[in-house]
């Protein structure tokens, strides 16, 4: 392949982004996430109607193959206005798409010619990707990229008992504690998997969601049920990977009651933990890290050899053998009055940040 031969194509039109999907899967494939599947983007799409943006999805071709590509939109309700993942309200780990150096290079070039700030606030690259991607943007914007956050990924070995085996005993005991425990005080302990058909999702919907927008999510206003964008963005993403076969629901019931419950979804060998919820009021018993610790053991019968935890890396995630996941902050600030006001609006708020934690330390 030689870059005389790339071409670049900017849809803005979303029933032109719909009509991709085969060519979109067959590159996404490479990744081995459900994350990059068109599907993923869809659902973003449908959960922004009420929101005010330009789709600005950067493909580039290599004759009718797809080899790199960047699904873009213009946030008009950023100020000012910048390029950003569709999905970017997800608050997910986010990975460009190429199928070689020489594509992702065009990429870069094409999101150059944009001229437009860019943001990216989880971008998931190596090093020499972060600066071959970073190299054509470079020649007309100002180019930050900073380590962000990380995620946790558990591997699986063939069977459970040897995965047990890699815990510390104090943590394995405990869960098992946790398990007794609840079964002395309200009898029968058990786990529900569903791997649903499309005609059974509402019914389940419903369930996942009353549980997880329960306690304190519903308090802060972060649940499914209380954001509407994102509760439009799973169900959308439940009936696309539900046709599929690829959804999965688990609830951990104790005494016949519902106490917790995660949404998955699974692709290649891999399972993705996309939502998880509780009740509090079997909160004694752990019951998210009794159920994580069943959906592992589910996940390693079913043949999967990794579990992604997605999100950001928490505390409780120590409960197992993991590896983390680095993902960086970038941002492009063009040389011109967008790129300027992008810039102040990015120290402004990093300023405020300090100022908060500076405040929180001085007690």
């Amino acid at each position: 392949m030689t870059e005389t031969l790339l071409k670049t194509e900017i849809v803005r039109d979303a029933q032109r982004f719909a009509a991709l999907s085969r060519e979109w899967d067959a590159l996404a494939i490479r990744l081995e996430t459900p994350l990059a599947r068109h599907a993923w983007y869809i659902a973003a799409l449908a959960a922004l109607q009420q929101h005010l943006f330009e789709l600005s999805v950067v493909l580039i071709w290599s004759g009718k193959l797809l080899v790199a590509a960047v699904p873009l939109m213009l946030d008009k309700m950023l100020l000012p206005a910048r390029l950003v993942p569709i999905d970017a309200f997800a608050g997910e780990p986010f990975r460009l798409l190429y199928r070689d150096p020489e594509a992702l290079a065009a990429l870069s070039h094409a999101c150059a010619r944009l001229k437009r700030p860019i943001l990216f606030r989880r971008l998931q690259a190596s090093k020499t990707d972060l600066a071959l991607f970073s190299a054509a943007l470079r020649s007309n914007a100002a180019v930050y990229c900073k380590s962000r956050y990380t995620s946790a990924t558990t591997q699986l070995p063939a069977d459970f008992e040897t995965f047990e085996a890699s815990m510390t005993r104090k943590r394995l005991s405990a869960i098992r504690g946790k398990w007794r425990a609840a079964m002395r005080e309200h009898g029968e302990v058990a786990i529900e998997y569903v791997t649903p058909e499309p005609g059974d999702l509402p019914v389940l919907l419903d369930r996942f969601m009353a549980l997880e927008g329960s306690g304190w999510k519903q308090r802060s206003g972060t649940a499914l049920c209380a954001d509407r964008r994102m509760g439009c963005f799973v169900s959308q993403l439940a009936r696309a990977f539900a046709q599929d076969g690829l959804l999965e629901f688990a609830f951990l019931k104790i005494g016949g009651r519902d106490a917790a419950c995660r949404l998955l979804l699974r692709q290649c060998s891999g399972a993705f933990a996309i939502k998880i919820g509780f009740d509090e009021e079997f909160r004694r018993f752990t019951p998210g890290i009794l159920l994580a610790h069943e959906t592992l053991r589910e996940s390693c019968r079913t043949g999967a050899t990794s579990f992604s935890f997605l999100g950001v890396y928490e505390d409780w995630q120590d409960n197992w053998p993991h590896e983390v996941t680095e993902d960086f902050r970038f941002a492009t600030y063009p040389f011109r009055p967008s790129g300027a006001l992008a810039l102040m609006d990015d120290s402004r708020q990093a300023m405020v940040s300090l100022l908060r934690r500076r405040r929180r330390l001085l007690g």
